[in-house]
């Protein structure tokens, strides 16, 4: 039927009583299969938390190595930030890196030994890290940053520049300081004497290979306790 008010024209449509009636329904095949789902998933977050605990060690030598180089190491619960820091003849020097992955293993053999020199080429160094090294005179704003890496213990300085606010700089990406910010020229185009110079302070602060070792050390362990405490939070979501 069709009505008619001040020219305008509407349809009376009907609306069948079990349309009207009807109610909502849940589809509990599929809450089953999210019932399923989850409980395969804890199953397998268990298991890899129950790893992780059974095989997890506090590592003394870490304390041990602070202790002898009198180094303070500063690190929050859930974050992925570290700093260490040490006090040199009036200078306090702050070394900052992050936690890391530890780079996946080789492939199968038979892989190996097909890309053997590809592998070669492109494989990174297990024993890798980035580090920013900053040297300031105690009540002092501004520093020396180092823009480092570390591979298997050797030191590679990439560039060198003095920063005002070294909070502000540490958290910002470093990928973000080198393209918004002039940072000073590559390193490995300076003048040797200038890059001498520059090596020996460092070192001259405590920031030599065997530190060097110790942060690539230190990044890995980090990552290792924030893995085992996400496992654990998922755990306890889905528990």
């Amino acid at each position: 039927m069709i009505k008619r008010f001040g020219g305008l024209v509407f349809k009376n449509y009907k609306v069948s009583k079990a349309l009207l009636n009807a109610k909502p329904t849940f589809n509990f095949s599929t809450l089953e299969e999210i019932e399923k789902s989850k409980g395969k998933l804890f199953k397998a977050v268990d298991r890899e938390y129950k790893f992780e605990q059974d095989n997890f060690q506090k590592d003394e030598s870490i304390e041990e190595f602070l202790q002898q180089r009198n180094l303070k190491l500063v690190e929050q619960e859930d974050s992925i930030y570290i700093d260490l820091i040490s006090e040199q003849d009036g200078h306090q020097v702050t070394v900052s890196f992050q936690s890391r992955s530890p780079y996946e293993e080789g492939a199968e053999e038979e892989e190996v030994e097909q890309q053997q020199q590809q592998q070669e080429e492109e494989m990174p160094y297990q024993d890798y890290c980035d580090f920013t090294v900053y040297i300031q005179k105690k009540g002092e704003g501004k520093a020396l940053a180092y823009e480092c890496s570390s591979q298997d213990s050797e030191i590679n300085v990439h560039a060198v520049n003095l920063v005002s606010d070294i909070n502000a700089h540490k958290y910002q990406n470093r990928f973000e300081r080198i393209t918004q910010q002039y940072v000073g020229p590559d390193f490995n185009t300076l003048d040797e004497r200038l890059q001498t110079g520059f090596i020996e302070y460092l070192k001259s602060v405590g920031v030599d290979e065997e530190l060097a070792a110790f942060v690539e050390h230190v990044s890995l362990d980090k990552e290792q306790r924030l893995y085992a405490k996400w496992l654990g939070e998922l755990r306890e979501f889905l528990c």
